[in-house]
């Protein structure tokens, strides 16, 4: 069930739609890394020639109470003792990680960067820095290259989040995430080189949630439905199960994300739909509308939106997977297209938040915006050759606001 928080979908479902999707799933970013991954311990099986493993101290998994992510690995790193200025505790991942790897070429280069981040505890006042980044081998120079941001700290008895963003290099190697945590030497026990790190995260354009979230759980899509891929699912609201699905792009990076400020009062985010190619971003089951299964009955369909739009060719930004019908933009106008039938209306202004209602019969449709009726279609359905897949697409070509999709029915 989604949020019991979301005041305006529970206003919504006191009306009884057929199916309501409030849209606030967590849906920020797709994690490069697994949760085996964050297991800084495992890292442990050294090997010189590729600079994988932890070098200066150990690791181990241990269990606290107050980690920043309790459902994560936590990993207490012991550096050895010294009689030297300083100790370093260099910790370095396999490039394995992830599914085998993340080669460089495979990271969606339209985002252009990725972050690393994790969180750091001690209580001890030896700790003088932290150093976060990665390593990779250089095809080029035949050498292992580091790329690593350092942050002089000395914090004690409290949890610090360090991340950095990194520019994506050119190759196909795979890079290795690299921890440091330099110490002040001098300690008698190692009881005074002990440092935690919990919440180990890398993922493309994830610095807005990686401190609270280390990332969407992604499933494959099922295989009734008529794509293919990986995605997100969007809970209905309420008991039914009639999940939708936020999907992700050929680089797994996700074409949605729920954030910022939500158009209307009650909901706690926006859902903003980005460009997938030529697969929708976000799909919900349709439930017969616009669909053979439906062709006779009446339905409404409602849903927030702001748009951005500059094409000077019409684009679908909502309709079934497998028809071309629908609603599309163009420059100022929008269009709503059923089987031959089509109307247009001039918007003129986007950007600002429209309430979206399409009204269907077995004789006419409806564009409502703002509650006001823009396009009327007359229809005969008998002559409508409707798609039998009962699965909706949203695309969209820029930018979607606010989407709390309800779907009624007489």
């Amino acid at each position: 069930m989604s949020s019991p928080s979301n005041l305006y979908a529970e206003k919504i479902f006191s009306e009884h739609p057929v199916a309501l999707w409030a849209l606030d799933d967590v849906v920020d970013y797709a994690s490069l890394i697994t949760e085996e991954d964050r297991d800084i311990s495992q890292w442990a099986d050294s090997d010189p020639d590729t600079r994988t493993g932890i070098f200066g101290g150990t690791a181990q998994s241990v269990q606290v109470t107050d980690e920043p992510f309790p459902d994560s690995v936590t990993v207490m790193l012991t550096g050895n003792l010294t009689s030297e200025p300083f100790g370093v505790i260099e910790c370095i991942t396999p490039s394995t990680i992830g599914d085998g790897g993340i080669p460089f070429s495979s990271l969606d280069q339209d985002l252009a960067t990725f972050s690393i981040g994790a969180y750091f505890y001690t209580d001890s006042s030896y700790l003088s820095r932290i150093d976060i980044g990665y390593e990779y081998y250089d095809t080029v120079s035949g050498q292992n290259v580091q790329k690593i941001k350092s942050f002089n700290t000395s914090i004690s008895e409290r949890w610090m989040y360090v991340s950095e963003t990194f520019d994506i290099p050119s190759g196909n190697s795979s890079p290795r995430i690299v921890i440091r945590v330099e110490y002040s030497g001098g300690a008698e026990s190692t009881d005074s080189y002990k440092f935690l790190v919990n919440g180990l995260s890398m993922g493309q354009w994830s610095e807005e949630f990686s401190s609270t979230s280390l990332g969407s759980n992604i499933v494959d899509l099922p295989e009734d439905i008529a794509l293919s891929g990986k995605a997100v699912e969007a809970k209905s609201y309420g008991l039914q199960n009639l999940p939708g699905y936020y999907l992700c792009k050929s680089s797994g990076t996700i074409a949605s994300k729920n954030s910022g400020v939500p158009m209307v009062y009650g909901a706690s985010s926006t859902t903003i739909l980005s460009i997938n190619g030529d697969n929708p971003s976000l799909i919900i089951p349709g439930n017969g509308f616009l669909n053979d299964y439906g062709k006779y009955r009446e339905y409404t369909l409602e849903f927030w939106l702001r748009l951005a739009c500059d094409s000077i060719l019409p684009k679908r930004i909502f309709g079934p997977i497998s028809s071309e019908d629908g609603l599309y933009v163009r420059g100022p106008f929008i269009t709503l297209k059923i089987g031959n039938s089509h109307g247009s209306y001039f918007v003129g202004e986007w950007q600002r938040p429209m309430l979206i209602n399409i009204k269907y019969t077995p004789t006419s449709a409806m564009l409502l915006i703002n509650s006001e009726v823009v396009i009327s279609l007359d229809l005969q359905s008998s002559d409508i050759a409707f798609p039998s897949q009962e699965i909706l697409t949203e695309r969209i070509r820029t930018g979607l606001g606010s989407m709390h999709t309800r779907m009624c029915h007489r």
